[in-house]
């Protein structure tokens, strides 16, 4: 295929493609989806990781700075998917205190991105650069893109940033918006919002790999060690265990049905006030309750196979008004029943999960999913989850892709 015919995307990951932290293994969340995009025709994927910097990647992801000194800086994931690592002065937060630093940094990571591009036979004139937050504007028109895509997961300006850094926040996000071509957003909330600003904004939900699942529908799949003599039923959460979990719910459910087993998977990783409220520490307590901690993600389809229902167990806070529960694909692949709490993006899935407006509906939604666990709403499940994979995401977004760059190839 000529050069001409494709479209060579460089997408500036938000964090690094695998990051190690404090010996738990984390991955980009659009992993999967960037995977399928690269194999569809026509595409070429160059993925820049977090560069290294001096200061910041030293102090606190050494083995990262370890692994770039050796010279561990490209890698080929597929035939048309690579992730580079390059370095830059300083992090994109602390560089919004220094225009010099800023410049600084695009005028290093351009050059190298630019080697990089020609080494690796990028030279379709179709090249489109591609970010995933506001702090990484500066990003755009490093490699002289004709086409720029923002996918935004988040309404970042509400974070509880410092005032500098929000206000800085909120001046890059207006411009950004004026320049994309094409802003992608997962959430219902956000994207009310960001078409206000721009026409071109396409509502893109979450995806799964389904393969990863399959084991959790094999009856014979063993049970991991740590939940064997935790009894049935067993009602299950999977994901960061913060502010954002509602706590009073958990702990209404344990104490309320003795006989259930509440299983919480997941890091702590709430603030001070989560960690000393007074629901958290009860549960804690709470024979029922089990805090399995973190696992990685190659294990998750066996805890969810031993769930017997699935929760999403969120607050009804300011941040879950702009958030997409990305978890819930994954219990439904799994083939498990789901209930809610209610939130704005739950009711992207309301075909196939039950929403909750209160802690007693919430529970009574519990019992009536232990009872009617079958086959038909198993199908269901499963039916839904082919419509959302992320290989149909990628479909897509190559199509949109394909349709705003056609002039062009």
């Amino acid at each position: 295929m000529s050069a001409n015919k494709y479209i060579d995307l460089i997408i500036y990951l938000s964090t690094d493609w695998e990051s190690y932290s404090a010996n738990r293994k984390g991955y980009f969340g659009d992993i999967g989806f960037i995977r399928a995009l690269a194999r569809l025709p026509g595409i070429r994927i160059l993925c820049v990781n977090q560069p290294v910097t001096p200061v910041e990647t030293t102090l606190k992801k050494r083995a990262k700075a370890v692994q770039w000194l050796k010279g561990t800086r490209m890698e080929k994931l597929d035939d048309n998917l690579f992730l580079y690592t390059p370095f830059s002065f300083i992090h994109d937060m602390m560089a919004i205190y220094s225009p010099a630093l800023q410049r600084m940094n695009r005028a290093v990571l351009s050059k190298q991105i630019r080697k990089q591009l020609k080494r690796l036979g990028f030279d379709s004139p179709v090249r489109v650069s591609w970010i995933y937050h506001p702090l990484q504007y500066t990003y755009f028109g490093l490699v002289d893109e004709i086409f720029k895509v923002y996918k935004c997961w988040d309404l970042y300006r509400i974070r509880p940033y410092s005032r500098r850094l929000k206000e800085v926040i909120v001046e890059y996000e207006k411009v950004i918006l004026g320049e994309a071509g094409i802003v992608l957003t997962p959430c219902t909330n956000l994207y009310k919002e960001l078409i206000l600003e721009n026409k071109n904004v396409y509502f893109t939900p979450a995806g799964v790999d389904v393969q990863p699942f399959d084991g959790a529908l094999d009856k014979a799949a063993p049970m991991p060690s740590d939940m064997i003599g935790i009894k049935s039923p067993r009602i299950g959460f999977s994901g960061n265990i913060n502010e954002k979990v509602d706590m009073s719910l958990i702990r209404f459910l344990a104490e309320s049905y003795t006989d259930w087993s509440i299983i919480m998977l997941g890091g702590i990783t709430g603030d001070r006030g989560f960690c000393e409220s007074e629901d958290y520490v009860i549960c804690k307590d709470l024979p029922n309750v089990h805090f399995l901690g973190f696992k990685e993600f190659e294990m998750l389809p066996l805890y969810l196979k031993h769930f017997d229902v699935c929760m999403l167990a969120h607050n009804n806070i300011e941040s879950m008004q702009y958030a997409h529960p990305y978890k819930t694909l994954q219990y439904l692949a799994a083939g498990r029943p789901v209930v809610s709490t209610d939130f704005p993006d739950a009711y992207y899935y309301r075909d196939v999960i039950s929403i909750a407006r209160n802690h007693k509906e919430f529970a009574s939604m519990v019992e009536q999913s232990l009872n009617d666990n079958n086959e038909s709403t198993l199908k269901n499940r499963m039916d839904f989850v082919k419509r959302n994979t992320w290989d149909k995401r990628a479909q897509e977004t190559h199509n949109i892709l394909l349709d705003l760059t056609r002039s062009k190839l």
